[in-house]
C-alpha cells in the first residue's frame, strides 16, 4: 500500500494517534476512482486511528504506511466475500422460489441481498472475536515532522540577502 500523508489530530495513548488524511494515495490507481470519488468529494477528509511507532503529537505532520499482505487481505474479504454471498444467495433462492412457485427473479434478488447483508454482520462479528485483527489491520506512523505542512515550506530568500 502508498504511504498515506497526514495530521496528528489527537494523541489518544501512548500508542495510537488519531490522525487526519485525504483518501488519495491508495485510490489514485483504482478504476473506479471516478464513480467513487463522485460520491465521496474529490478530497474526502478521514479520521483514521494509527499506531504511534514515531511518537508523534498533536498537530505533527505524519506517514502511515500499511502491510501489504493486510490491506490485500482486507480487501479481499471487504469486497470478495458479499459478491460470493451475493450469487450464492440468488442461486440458491431463485432455485427455491421456483420450487415453491413464487416470482424465481424477486427471489433471487431478496436472497442474493440478504446473504450478502449477513456475510457484512457475520465478518463483522468474527473481526471482534478474533485476537489482535486491530493489530493486523491498523496503519502506522512511521515518520513524523513537527508542525502541519503549511509551516514546513521552504524559504526562496536568496542565501546571501540579509533582511
Amino acid at each position: 500500500m502508498p504511504d498515506e500523508h497526514g495530521t496528528v489530530v489527537r494523541v489518544l495513548n501512548k500508542d495510537l494517534a488519531l490522525v487526519r488524511t485525504q483518501r488519495s494515495g491508495a485510490c489514485e490507481g483504482c478504476t473506479q476512482s471516478g464513480s467513487c470519488l463522485t460520491l465521496s468529494g474529490a478530497h474526502a477528509v478521514v479520521e483514521i486511528r494509527a499506531r504511534n511507532a514515531a511518537g508523534a503529537r498533536e498537530g505533527d505532520s505524519v506517514v502511515l504506511r500499511m502491510s501489504d499482505s493486510a490491506f490485500l487481505s482486507a480487501s479481499f474479504a471487504m469486497y470478495m466475500v458479499p459478491v460470493a454471498a451475493f450469487i450464492a444467495g440468488a442461486i440458491s433462492a431463485n432455485a427455491l422460489a421456483a420450487r415453491l412457485g413464487l416470482n424465481a427473479d424477486l427471489g433471487a434478488f431478496l436472497g442474493g441481498i440478504g446473504l450478502c447483508a449477513l456475510s457484512f454482520v457475520m465478518m463483522r462479528v468474527i473481526l471482534r472475536f478474533m485476537p489482535h485483527h486491530e493489530d493486523a489491520l491498523t496503519p502506522v506512523i512511521v515518520s513524523r515532522s513537527a508542525g502541519p505542512p503549511q509551516q514546513q515550506a521552504c524559504s526562496l530568500t536568496h542565501p546571501d540577502r540579509t533582511d
